[in-house]
Order: structure tokens, then sequence, then C-alpha cells
């Protein structure tokens, strides 16, 4: 069976996530929604290309390095003077995982932002209030959509890219997850090829609910942010309709939350 085009699945995907949003496909009819639409496509191809640039080229070219240094120091005539582990060899190999993660983050930290400006541009002018989307579903739903304890795995590859940047590897911020509390201060962090592929398709699988949530916390705004209408303006038939999707949102928006 051939391979699928990974474009063609990626599209396919989207178009999947889409459909769980109420209202969402008739967006695409609006410039805004299209703008959305074109966005979260550019982020999610974005993503899966540091994907593969890391898998495919950046870490086997760290691991071959690795081995070809130790091959090196084998055949020096000075190696019963130079100390070097094995475990020292591996350290650009850990080293580039590592800054994979400090990559992995700042991608997502900026699709969390744009998504949200995006959002907002897809539901402005739709009512009076000045209130921002996140003070608005921090207000009605208990949640901060720019907190990255909000998820296990963002709250571990936020931690591993602080302690890159800011301690030099070494596991010394707290407080640490839970699988790194057992790591010696004075050692710095070592992951393997498969941490950063298990840590970087879960965090495909975070944009997708999130930028589910997001929307979703968007067109609720849009539609319930002010005071729902009366029998009297509205009639009986698209008040029981808007009823119906104000309980839908809810309960999906909640359930995603949780995920």
């Amino acid at each position: 069976m051939p391979k699928k085009n990974k474009y063609d699945q990626l599209f396919e995907e989207l178009m999947s996530q889409f459909s769980r949003i109420p209202n969402f496909s008739e967006s695409y009819k609006d410039p805004k929604g299209k703008s959305i639409h074109d966005f979260i496509t550019t982020r999610m191809v974005e993503i899966g290309s540091f994907k593969a640039l890391f898998l495919n080229y950046y870490l086997p070219a760290a691991a071959k390095s690795v081995v070809d240094d130790k091959r090196e120091y084998e055949k020096s005539k000075y190696k019963g003077i130079i100390n070097i582990s094995t475990e020292d060899f591996k350290e650009n190999l850990y080293e580039t995982i590592r800054l994979g993660y400090i990559g992995m983050f700042h991608k997502y930290e900026s699709f969390i932002d744009e998504l949200i400006e995006k959002s907002e541009l897809l539901i402005e002018g739709t009512h009076e209030s000045s209130e921002s989307l996140t003070e608005f579903t921090k207000k009605h739903f208990n949640y901060k959509i720019k907190d990255w304890r909000n998820s296990l795995t963002i709250h571990r590859i936020n931690w591993i890219c602080i302690c890159n940047k800011h301690y030099d590897g070494y596991p010394r911020k707290s407080p640490k997850p839970s699988e790194f509390e057992h790591l010696h201060e004075n050692d710095k962090i070592k992951l393997s090829k498969q941490d950063f592929k298990n840590d970087i398709n879960l965090l495909l699988q975070h944009y997708k609910m999130t930028l589910t949530l997001v929307i979703m916390l968007a067109i609720y705004k849009m539609f319930f942010e002010d005071e729902t209408f009366s029998n009297e303006e509205v009639g009986p038939d698209i008040l029981e309709s808007q009823k119906e999707l104000k309980e839908k949102l809810e309960k999906m928006i909640t359930a995603v939350k949780k995920c």
C-alpha cells in the first residue's frame, strides 16, 4: 500500500476536527473564518515539519556524531590520559533533544497566542462587551486558556524548556513534574529520541484539542455572552434551538477541558 500523502492526511484530520465544532463549517465562507482556517492549517503543517526535521535529520545526525567522536577518541594516542566517558560523548545528543523541547514549547506558545488573537477576530463586533475571550472564559468556565498547568504534557515540555534555558540542562526548576522528581539536580536531563517522539505526538494531539476548545469558547461567547432572546423576539422554535446549542457547547467545552 502506498504511503499516504502527509498533506492529504493533515487536511482530513483537520476537517474531522472542525466537524466537531457546532456551526464552524459556515465560518469558512466569511473572510475572518477563512483566516482562522488558514492559520490552523499553516501551524499544523509547521509543527509536523518540525517533528520530521528533528526525528529524521537532527537527531540521527547528532547520534552519528556521538559514534564518530567516540571512534576518533579510541584512535587517540592520548586516550589513556583523557578521561571521557560514553555518557560524556552522548551529551551533544542529549542537548539536541533538549533544544527540540525548547522549539516544541515556543511553537505551542506562539500557536496559543495567535489562536486567541484569531478567535477574537472571528467574533469581533458581534456584541458590545469589551471583555476579552480569556477574561470571559475565566469568568464563565473557571478556565485559563494560557496556563501551561492545564496539561501534564505542556507542563512537562515547558519545564524541560526552562531547565535548559535557565539551568543549563540541570533539573533544578521547582516544582518538578512527578516523573522527574527522582532526578539528581547535579546531573543534566537525559531524554531519548523516543521520549521526544512521544511528547511531540502528544503535543500534536494537544494542538487539535486546544483549537477545538478555543474556537468553541469563541462561538459560545459570540452567541451567549449577551442576554438570550425571548419568545416574543424570536419565537419558541428558535429559542429552543438556541438552548440546545448552548447546552451542547457547554457539554463539549467541559469535556475538552478535562482532556
